[in-house]
């Protein structure tokens, strides 16, 4: 009995799926989001070929130096919470120019690990850097910065 329920479930799954692309809209289209069967757009988003980078530089004695870069080997500051899967993601939305909140509060928590970290350090930038299409120059997004003396 246990699986003629699977396989009834399965056929089940398959229909709705085989109707979500054949018709679309009117009341199948009803009977999918009141099952919870359409599929989430995000799930299905195309892959970025050109993501978005997450900057932050570091200003000491009026120098300015990179300390951390997204999918650099050369600027690994905080790099395992950076470089994390679930921050790539958001990042990836900062380069999309969505989600300004969330990026400020990152600025801010990056501001204050960076004033325990760097204590001969001033300032704090952070930005995402969107690179050119077609060998266009880099594009730079929301260029914040933070004095890192109100966080000591």
């Amino acid at each position: 009995m246990r699986h003629l329920r699977a396989v009834l479930i399965l056929f089940h799954v398959l229909a709705i799926s085989v109707l979500a692309f054949v018709v679309q809209g009117g009341p199948v289209q009803a009977y999918l989001g009141l099952t919870g069967s359409t599929p989430d757009p995000v799930q299905f988003r195309l892959v970025d070929r050109a993501p978005a980078w997450l900057v932050v530089e570091l200003e000491t004695q009026g120098q300015w130096r990179t300390i951390y870069q997204s999918r650099s080997d050369e600027h690994t500051w905080l790099r395992p919470y950076l470089d994390q899967v679930r921050m790539r993601t958001v990042v990836d939305g900062f380069g999309r120019l969505e989600h300004r909140k969330s990026y400020d509060a990152l600025g801010v928590w990056l501001a204050r690990r960076a004033a325990v970290d760097f204590p001969q350090a001033q300032h704090l930038r952070v930005r995402i850097d969107q690179p050119g299409r077609d060998g266009e120059e880099p594009v730079s997004h929301w260029v914040t910065r933070y004095s890192l003396d109100k966080y000591r």
